[in-house]
């Protein structure tokens, strides 16, 4: 009997190291390639608004379930932007790699819009310090709510 409560222990405990461990995964923005490089040093030039854009958002998943990070590197004064799109695994979605691309997007009326390599479309707006984003490809429609993310 002794036996049988150190085993359910056991394994309750490496199945919570396991959540753990993916949960660590979905938020660390380790998709994102190292040589990332935010560039906005020049935001004299940027609306407030523009500037608030600037950086590296994370700590979340596309409904629940797919790991993402964007990293938005450079802003232009005309609202062009460059950001890093970041994906990570979702079994559940049938991804297996996770993965990034570079993209452009533009920054408009508080709205960081930018469509995909794969014809994706995703827009991103800050609610306070928060961005609220929206992924469409297709028939499917996601959302995610990202955090700043601090390294």
């Amino acid at each position: 009997m002794q036996i049988r409560k150190i085993a359910c222990v056991f394994a309750f405990l490496l199945g919570a190291s396991v959540l753990a461990s993916e949960s660590a995964k979905a938020s660390d923005c380790s998709e994102l390639p190292a040589d990332v490089k935010i560039e906005c040093s020049d935001s004299a030039s940027l609306s407030t608004t523009q500037a608030a854009f600037c950086g590296i958002w994370g700590e979340s998943k596309w409904s629940n379930v797919l790991p993402h990070c964007l990293a938005v590197e450079k802003i232009k004064s005309s609202g062009g932007a460059r950001i890093v799109y970041a994906w990570g695994k979702a079994t559940q979605w049938r991804i297996n790699e996770g993965g990034f691309v570079r993209a452009k997007a533009v920054i408009k009326e508080g709205t960081l819009k930018s469509k995909l390599p794969n014809g994706a479309f995703v827009k991103y707006q800050l609610k306070g310090d928060k961005l609220r984003g929206e992924y469409r490809w297709k028939q499917s429609q996601h959302r995610i709510i990202l955090k700043r993310f601090k390294k």
